[in-house]
């Protein structure tokens, strides 16, 4: 082997990560095709991840300390950084979405050696092999030429992150499972990269990663077939942006999986505008239902036409209509998603996105999770928003570390100074989102009375949201301390586990 790599998973403050970190999977699988032994970590795996970490560090001898960090990660990845620093010389290199969006203020930092933009499968390959070689790059910041050919990227080595088996046999927060009501072995798979839409709050459209690059029909079947196998999979989560965007590819794909009989489930992502008579009609769902499809996520965003055109979504809400009822009647879920709070929306235009999810609530699998509208940092909606002083945009990297700061950019419950009617559009956000149950779904729970208690909130929510009364919101406060404490408890036992 060239040496030793450590690549880690910073811990995110808004949530459980529950999912194994498939970038780090990626670009350490393309690492161990290029020689190197490759260990991932996640700090969410343990209590004391900080002490295990430097453990790791000082006992074994690393080429290099790699980090992925999204914005909501920041803080802790600066926490990790500096306890390494203290301890060893190792140089650590950054990369994901906020050092992508950020680079100059990360390569500035005393905690960061290399930064990695956009893309880091080849990247990182290319700053191993300078650090082997003892050859000092001029550039702290190692950017891609062009984009990659995933085509040509190694299966991916899951089992290169620490305890994956805990991760494969965790329960996800879908409706699916809910449904299905049996445990599932699950993994995240990749199919494509990038998405050629222009919605304005994208994080596509901010880095330029609209070029549409998929992974053949056949290779992605073999390689599912592969996974199934090694790791007795039963159910793929397809994290593409948009994994419909080729119809030809698809077809393929049903296809093969078809002919080799393969059994698993899936879920994925899809566009409101493909489902239609002329692409994923009825026709074309069943043979998606037959390679085992139970779910699809898609951007419905608003109820009110000046909000979808706002945000460039190129859609109308009686499209979103005729999706759910494509997707109901077929017996796959459509799980929805909407925004509210977004600059420039009236009372009624966030009253409309509600009573449009009242009207699709008559499907049967429908589901929803509602979102206040949380900026992208360097999206063309937050450089208005910073132009008009109801954002700020931090100066070092540092600053990002402040959840204050940060708040505006990624809390889920926080007062935003551009929503017109921040009580409403926070509420319908609230009880539309547990009327679904999209945060707390009974299989979650291992306990019954808990379980009656979920429900009762859920039925609360569902008439406040089917009615309109969305005052007086005393069960939401409630509601948030027992979604908590089912959270700790959960997290806890995953990690005795």
């Amino acid at each position: 082997m060239k040496g030793n790599i450590l690549l880690i998973r910073p811990n995110n403050y808004l949530s459980v990560s529950n999912y194994p970190p498939l970038a780090l999977i990626l670009i350490g699988s393309t690492l161990e095709k290029a020689g190197y032994d490759v260990e991932i970590f996640a700090a969410s795996n343990e209590e004391n991840y900080l002490e295990t970490i430097k453990s790791k560090v000082t006992n074994s001898k690393f080429l290099l300390v790699g980090l992925t960090v999204l914005t909501t990660e920041v803080a802790d990845a600066i926490c990790i950084s500096k306890a390494i620093k203290e301890i060893s010389n190792v140089p650590i290199a950054w990369g994901g979405w906020h050092v992508t969006l950020f680079p100059r203020q990360c390569a500035e930092s005393k905690y960061v050696d290399y930064v990695i933009v956009d893309e880091g499968d080849r990247s990182v390959v290319k700053l191993a092999d300078s650090l082997a070689k003892r050859l000092s790059l001029k550039h702290k910041t190692i950017m891609n030429e062009n984009h990659l050919i995933i085509e040509e990227l190694p299966l991916p080595n899951y089992s290169l992150v620490k305890d994956i088996e805990g991760f494969i046999t965790r329960p996800l927060g879908d409706k699916f499972q809910e449904i299905m009501d049996k445990t599932i072995r699950w993994i995240p798979y990749q199919s494509s990269r990038g998405c050629p839409s222009l919605c304005t709050f994208c994080i596509n459209v901010v880095t330029d990663n609209r070029k549409y690059r998929f992974k053949s029909a056949r290779k992605v079947v073999e390689e599912l077939e592969v996974l199934i196998s090694k790791y007795n999979i039963s159910h793929f989560k397809i994290l593409d942006d948009n994994f419909f965007v080729s119809k030809k590819r698809v077809k393929e794909f049903c296809k093969l999986v078809i002919e080799r009989r393969l059994e698993f489930t899936w879920d994925g992502e899809c566009r409101v505008n493909y489902l239609h008579d002329g692409y994923l009609n009825d026709d074309f769902l069943q043979m998606l239902k037959k390679t085992g499809l139970v779910q699809l996520v898609i951007g419905a965003e608003s109820g009110s036409k000046k909000t979808l055109n706002y945000l460039c979504k190129q859609i109308v809400p009686e499209e979103t209509e005729r999706a759910v009822d494509y997707l109901d009647r077929n017996g796959i879920i459509p799980d929805c998603s909407f925004i509210v709070g977004l600059p420039g929306e009236t009372r009624e235009d966030i009253l409309k996105t509600s009573n449009l999810i009242n009207r699709l609530r008559k499907h049967k699998l429908f589901l929803c999770g509602v979102h206040t509208y949380r900026p992208y940092p360097r999206s063309k909606i937050a450089r208005q928003l910073i132009s008009e002083g109801k954002l700020e945009e931090p100066r070092t990297l540092e600053e990002w570390a402040d959840e204050k700061t940060v708040g505006l950019y990624t809390y889920e419950d926080i007062y935003r100074p551009w929503i017109q009617d921040y009580e409403l559009a926070m509420n319908i956000s609230y009880y539309q989102s547990l009327a679904s149950g999209v945060w707390l779904l009974q299989h979650q729970i291992d306990n019954r009375l808990f379980r009656f208690i979920n429900l009762i909130f859920r039925k609360i929510s569902g008439f406040r949201s089917k009615h309109f009364f969305f005052a007086f919101a005393i069960d939401k406060r409630i509601y948030s301390y027992f979604r908590l404490k089912m959270y700790n408890r959960a997290e806890t036992k995953w990690k005795k586990e």
